[in-house]
């Protein structure tokens, strides 16, 4: 009785510290929620002396944070031009006393009213693909659109027209609408929060307690078969410890991006393989209880050792899915979405392709012009001399 409740307390004992390793997944900013959801309704309607225009040198951005959401807006577009709605775009900010470099994701909805195409796009078909149309509109005539937002999958409603859900890369984030070739006119936005609803999944008690649960499980499976031998409990104490090593590898494996959430099916795919170790010692306990004890061992430490090692080549190999590294870089920030709306970020202000007289674009980049404080910088320093020459 005393080896048989040692075995259970091992067994409680290695599933409880896995689901804690599993839980170090979901960033610890997030691991009591995302802190700066925003909590109220956003509502932009335009008066008779206001007009929201959106063209290439000017975007509108709602920089809240919304997690799920229904949106409404009312929009004018030109002729011949495109206008991208971000959504779910998470970029670096800070929380705490801390900004967490990444580079900055997002998924957009396009409208246009040059030609039909394809209507979601992941950040990189929008950065790096031709233009090739989206939802088409009527130029000069005034459409509705909706959007729907649940967790990552969004769906949208163009001028009365439903299309497919698109799955974001997270469950919150931001939104910015962008133009190219032409102006349009936002009429009115309104988003309505819908709150972050199963928050709990990334919660670090529940997989803690999961753990625990499998712990529990394999150790009923102990009590079923009668096992009062310790040498017999050994075999899935065994299999629980080379479980807990599995964990440990798949938390260092896993590669996630900065302030996102993890899918749940992730970290759970970090716990099963105890259901798996477990079932390993269903199908020897047959063997063990011939008197077989010390190759029923041996087997249940080889099959997990296997298992382990085979999971560990997966993990590392580069055509693994979870790999998820920064595509441009952590120090990116911000620049995927500028970049997109043709706008440049410099020391003291962004720069957007508004028309000028004069216009000079240092080619280089921050390495090259920013090796100092901001004021030394070649373009505040750059900026003063052409304003003294050229008096304007």
């Amino acid at each position: 009785m005393r080896s048989s409740s040692l075995v259970t307390w091992i067994l409680v004992l290695c599933g409880a510290l896995c689901g804690l390793l599993v839980s170090q997944l979901v960033p610890k900013e997030f691991r009591n929620g995302i802190p700066d959801l925003h909590q109220q309704d956003y509502r932009l309607v335009r008066t008779e002396t206001t007009a929201y225009e959106i063209s290439d040198a000017k975007w509108i951005s709602v920089p809240w944070l919304y997690a799920d959401f229904d949106l409404s807006m009312d929009v004018e577009l030109s002729e011949k031009m495109d206008l991208d709605v971000l959504v779910r775009q998470v970029e670096p900010r800070r929380i705490g006393n801390k900004t967490i470099p990444f580079d900055g994701r997002f998924s957009v909805l396009r409208l246009s009213t040059e030609r039909a195409g394809e209507v979601w796009r992941t950040r990189e078909q929008a950065l790096f693909e031709r233009r090739t149309g989206g939802a088409e509109l009527a130029a000069g005539y005034t459409a509705t659109v909706w959007v729907q937002a649940r967790g990552r999958m969004l769906r949208a409603n163009v001028a009365g027209t439903w299309y497919p859900w698109f799955e974001a890369d997270d469950v919150y984030g931001s939104l910015t609408l962008v133009a190219h070739g032409g102006k349009a006119v936002l009429k009115s936005l309104l988003i309505t929060n819908l709150g972050q609803p199963r928050a709990w999944l990334w919660s670090q008690w529940l997989w803690i307690g999961m753990g625990v649960a499998m712990g529990l499980f394999q150790a009923l499976v102990v009590g079923f078969l009668r096992d009062r031998h310790l040498s017999r409990g050994v075999c899935l104490a065994a299999l629980n410890l080379s479980f807990l090593y599995l964990a440990i590898v798949t938390t260092g494996a896993v590669k996630w991006p900065g302030l996102a959430l993890p899918y749940p099916e992730v970290l759970w795919m970090c716990l099963v393989p105890g259901v798996i170790l477990a079932a390993v010692g269903l199908a020897i306990e047959p063997t063990v209880l011939r008197g077989q004890e010390f190759w029923g061992g041996a087997v249940a430490v080889a099959v997990s050792v296997s298992f382990v090692l085979g999971f560990h080549w997966y993990q590392v190999s580069d055509d693994s899915s979870w790999h998820f590294a920064d595509t441009f870089g952590p120090a990116s920030g911000s620049a995927p979405s500028e970049a997109l709306a043709q706008r440049v970020r410099g020391p003291y202000e962004v720069h957007d392709v508004s028309p000028v007289e004069y216009r000079v674009f240092l080619l280089g980049g921050q390495l090259l012009y920013n090796r100092a404080a901001p004021e030394q910088h070649l373009e505040p320093l750059l900026s003063g001399d052409l304003r003294t020459q050229l008096g304007q």
